[in-house]
């Protein structure tokens, strides 16, 4: 972060688990240049587990558009038990402060979403007492509705590797279920593409 800042030409707002802003706004020193990409990184929202999540990933996503962030990146666990519901309460907060993908002042921003462990695993034991066909129904990773929910809510398809341009500048993100196989195996692939004088952003939720 400290050489992003340095190089006056981006800037990193990291709320850590959805609290606490670890960026800085650009130096006002007169020559400095107005970033070219200010991006906003949140992670362990985890709906379902936490009774404020909701609230608090909604304060989060305004102080992001109040900062002019032109993307949100989240780095997994955006629910708890991997229930379709709690995913669907993080989108109607993110449609309520950015509805149709755009800030307040009109600006498009991009979401980018890496699923973690608790998107796609029953943690919690809100599972109990939950019939088997319920069960199966309202699980984010069962059968095809990994296809169905994320174009619902997100309007896209679902893509164990997914690769976003913004502002000229390349954000790749594997969801939990994309590390069998590696992720190295894309990038080998793709090495060559991904040369050249700019940085490109990656983002897992697993260590």
């Amino acid at each position: 972060m400290n050489m992003l800042k340095s190089a006056g030409r981006f800037l990193l707002i990291v709320p850590l688990a959805l609290a606490l802003p670890l960026g800085a706004e650009p130096q006002h020193c007169g020559t400095c240049e107005k970033p070219r990409l200010v991006f906003g990184v949140i992670a362990d929202v985890h709906i379902g587990g936490k009774p404020d999540a909701p609230e608090t990933l909604e304060k989060t996503l305004r102080l992001l558009d109040k900062r002019g962030v032109d993307a949100v990146l989240c780095a997994g666990d955006i629910a708890h038990s991997g229930h379709i519901g709690e995913i669907e309460k993080f989108a109607a907060a993110w449609n309520r402060v950015f509805p149709g993908g755009r800030g307040g002042d009109g600006r498009k921003v991009e979401l980018m979403i890496s699923t973690g462990n608790h998107d796609v695993g029953g943690w919690g034991g809100r599972w109990n007492g939950f019939s088997e066909e319920r069960m199966l129904a309202e699980r984010f990773d069962y059968k095809d509705n990994f296809q169905k929910t994320w174009e619902r809510l997100f309007g896209r398809k679902w893509e164990l590797i997914w690769r976003r341009e913004v502002k000229g500048y390349t954000f790749i993100g594997s969801q939990w279920s994309s590390l069998k196989p590696p992720i190295e195996e894309y990038f080998r692939d793709h090495a060559v593409g991904l040369r050249g004088s700019k940085p490109f952003f990656y983002c897992q939720h697993a260590h």
